[in-house]
């Protein structure tokens, strides 16, 4: 039986959270980071950011498959939440959405009690993730081929859920 998978957004699906990180290293002494994110006009953001490894296409294809569980997102208003699963939809994605308020755990929103494979950048995300019987697996751009606990395309995961 193929193990379900669950998707970050920010970092994984997008390069949004690289965006937002150069824009606050320049505007950090003006406003602060959850003022920024929560006037951000994230319908017009989130069409500007870059699809990171043909990340999309790779959803929609296993959208159909029983092992892509949800896409699990953090997020700082409903304004954002909205925005990604709007965007989500007009890329022709369709799975569940599970929008998580940032001060919150991914695992206070969906415990991960039959070993579900989570992909997420964020390795504190990772760790909650493993210590909560999950299986973590760490997405950043930079892994290499030998490394066993990250990727940096999304084609890989489908080999692990295996």
């Amino acid at each position: 039986m193929d193990k379900e998978i669950l998707l970050d957004f920010d970092g994984v699906i997008l390069d949004s959270m690289v965006r937002i990180e150069e824009y606050m290293k320049i505007h950090e002494h003006e406003i602060s980071w959850k003022e920024y994110l929560i006037n951000l006009d994230w319908y017009k953001f989130l069409r500007e950011c870059k699809e990171i490894n043909n990340s999309i296409s790779l959803i929609r294809k296993m959208q159909y498959c029983s092992c892509l569980k949800a896409i699990i997102t953090k997020i700082n208003s409903m304004n954002e939440g909205t925005n990604k699963i709007k965007f989500l939809q007009e890329q022709g994605i369709y799975i569940p959405v599970i929008l998580v308020p940032f001060e919150h755990k991914k695992t206070d929103y969906y415990y991960p009690n039959n070993n579900e494979i989570l992909v997420d950048d964020s390795i504190d995300n990772i760790r909650e993730w493993n210590e909560a019987g999950g299986l973590g697996i760490l997405f950043d751009l930079n892994s290499s081929k030998k490394d066993t606990n990250s990727i940096s395309n999304l084609n890989k995961v489908l080999k692990k859920s295996r």
